[in-house]
């Protein structure tokens, strides 16, 4: 298993934002998060990132327990969002946005073995 949610609650301040999350995703899976606005899909890829906390819960990707991991470590371990609408920087193409994502330049090697073939495109 690549990545697994178990039981994740968190808040902004006294407000809930995510109830009881649950989820898998296996290698070679693709998952898509689709709900209305405010039904919870940023706060949730926001804790897998490490970017927010959560109150409750377990996360584990690749067998690691990273619920308590900064964001800058979760890019260590491959985990990365890539902006879009205006959060793109608007003077910079597709292409160099799309860099920014990337996995850090120390998990190149992996990052080809364990990613999809349209990734070995970019010119990293």
């Amino acid at each position: 298993m690549l990545l697994s949610v178990k039981n994740l609650q968190s808040f902004y301040g006294d407000i809930q934002a995510l109830h009881d999350v649950s989820m898998q995703v296996n290698v070679g899976q693709i998952v898509t998060l689709v709900g209305s606005n405010a039904a919870g899909k940023s706060t949730l890829i926001n804790c897998i990132s490490g970017i927010i906390h959560q109150k409750t819960g377990k996360i584990e990707f690749s067998g690691q327990q990273t619920e308590k991991l900064p964001a800058y470590k979760m890019v260590n371990l491959g985990v990365v969002q890539i902006p879009e609408g205006r959060r793109v920087f608007p003077f910079m193409s597709v292409m160099e946005n799309l860099e920014l994502g990337c996995y850090p330049r120390s998990r190149e090697r992996k990052r080809r073995r364990t990613s999809p073939e349209f990734l070995d495109l970019l010119p990293i």
